[in-house]
């Protein structure tokens, strides 16, 4: 694992390769996912390349799209959930958020990262996995957003 450095190029096809640089908004919406689903770790090379990464960050903001989620920045401006994220902003945004990185064998553009997931699994008999797409995103997110009904202590013996 090492550190990415300032000789480090980041465009929208990934690491060290020729293009253009990501969309803000595409690495402010990955920065999103990264801060609430992965936390810092030495190396994990189950949990996929930054190409498979930015697949679950597409599938999740078009969940919350579908759910009717907007996202907002860290200064209350909309982000656009409804997108392309490329290989590039999530490399973008996992350099921001300070993770460490190892090369995919054969290939510059996808990295591996210290990094493991700590969001919701779908469960299937005796398996679970990472939401993979926004059907399955749908299926974890939705629970959340139901109304908390409590009910009330009157009448039932509890005094306050």
């Amino acid at each position: 694992m090492r550190w990415f450095t300032d000789s480090d190029i980041i465009t929208n096809e990934g690491l060290n390769s020729c293009g253009e640089p990501p969309q803000e908004n595409e690495v402010k919406l990955c920065e999103i996912w990264i801060r609430t689903y992965l936390v810092k770790t030495n190396k994990n090379r189950e949990l996929g390349t930054s190409y498979r990464l930015k697949h679950y960050v597409e599938n999740w903001a078009r969940a919350l799209f579908d759910l009717g989620i907007k996202l907002k920045d860290a200064d209350n401006y909309p982000i656009n959930n409804e997108c392309y994220v490329s290989n590039g902003a999530f490399i973008q945004a996992m350099k921001n958020l300070k993770f460490e990185y190892s090369l995919q064998r054969g290939t510059r553009v996808n990295p591996y990262f210290g990094a493991k997931y700590n969001g919701p699994y779908i469960h299937e008999q005796y398996i679970k996995y990472i939401p993979r797409n926004s059907d399955e995103w749908r299926t974890v997110l939705s629970p959340l957003l139901r109304p908390i009904t409590v009910e009330s202590d009157r009448g039932n013996g509890v005094r306050s």
